[in-house]
């Protein structure tokens, strides 16, 4: 038993859930699946029916319900049963969804999805579309800030400056704050992390592309190929190597100004609008998530980075509150 637990992924937990979820209550074929079930202890376990396997974050818990529609996705209907409750423990007429919706701005919200937020549009276009094209099933727990909608400002010290709000405000909400790999963003990444934030915001910055440790530059004394990570890594530079090509070079990175405070110079990729128009065409002709995966190495990094992150954090929450992630 300790095995096959020791040896448990969440895919694994998944392939056993949908078996037993599929025949928990075929009633006419019962003896013959209890006979079954008891040459195999194991899988035995995800029939039991107090502490079983299925329910691994606790008995109703609304993480384990989630993961069970995952274990099912062809699932369409699912229907709860509290007919045993009615009457001696809930009225028949109490408006039990409603309740709970009422308490639910001041709780933080395990299974609502991560607020993505980064320096502007760019980063969070080539974020949710990398997304949708390398892990489409978990495009439902994350969702995108939108500049666009009220034409917000962007920026490395603007996103700080957000961060601080949302903090002060007390937003329940889990927010992923995504900085550039450049001298900027570095700069204001470190002063995010100096702030005294809530544990449900999250700080990263771009881990290193790939691509940027040997780069073409162009500056005052003349073209280079240096390593531009941590000066001028920015989303262009996890777009895929394609989409950073012109006329069969790569777009140089210009240098432009001196940082005092930080002690180098920051970057950027000359056209950046057309690395992100030719990123957009390049993601959309990417024939499945492995193929995605395969052609964008350095974005699929990002997004490895940032499921860890959040993986994490819903650790540490759970540790914090004490409660059940429900």
């Amino acid at each position: 038993m300790l095995k096959g637990l020791n040896g448990l992924t969440y895919q694994e937990w998944c392939r056993f859930a949908s078996g037993a979820l599929r025949i928990r209550y075929d009633f006419a074929n019962y003896d013959r699946i209890q006979s079954d079930l008891a040459s195999d202890p194991f899988r035995n376990q995800f029939h039991e029916p107090d502490d079983g396997y299925l329910w691994f974050a606790g008995y109703g818990s609304h993480l384990g319900l989630r993961a069970l529609l995952d274990a099912v996705p062809d699932i369409k209907e699912v229907r709860l049963d509290i007919s045993d409750l009615l009457g001696e423990y809930v009225d028949e007429h109490e408006p039990i969804c409603s309740r709970a919706r009422e308490n639910a701005p001041c709780q933080l919200q395990m299974l609502a999805p991560t607020m993505v937020m980064a320096e502007g549009s760019s980063d969070l276009t080539a974020l949710r579309l990398g997304l949708g094209a390398m892990h489409p099933d978990l495009m439902d727990y994350f969702s995108f800030f939108n500049h666009a909608e009220l034409s917000v400002d962007g920026g490395a010290h603007y996103l700080v400056k957000f961060l601080k709000a949302i903090a002060a405000a007390r937003s329940t909400s889990r927010i992923l704050a995504i900085f550039d790999n450049d001298t900027v963003g570095i700069q204001a990444y470190e002063q995010a992390r100096a702030l005294k934030l809530p544990f449900n915001i999250i700080v990263t910055r771009y881990p290193d592309s790939d691509v940027a440790k040997a780069y073409p530059t162009v500056g005052r004394s003349g073209p280079a190929i240096l390593d531009v990570n941590g000066q001028a890594a920015g989303i262009e530079l996890y777009m895929g190597r394609e989409a950073l090509l012109s006329n069969g070079e790569l777009r140089p990175v210009r240098w432009a100004s001196y940082v005092a405070s930080a002690g180098k110079y920051q970057g950027e990729v000359d056209g950046k609008r057309q690395v992100l128009e030719a990123f957009r065409k390049n993601i959309a002709t990417v024939e499945g998530p492995e193929a995605a995966r395969a052609s964008f190495p350095d974005l699929e990094r990002v997004w490895q980075h940032n499921f860890d992150l959040v993986q994490e954090n819903s650790g540490l929450v759970y540790l914090r509150t004490g409660k059940r992630l429900a």
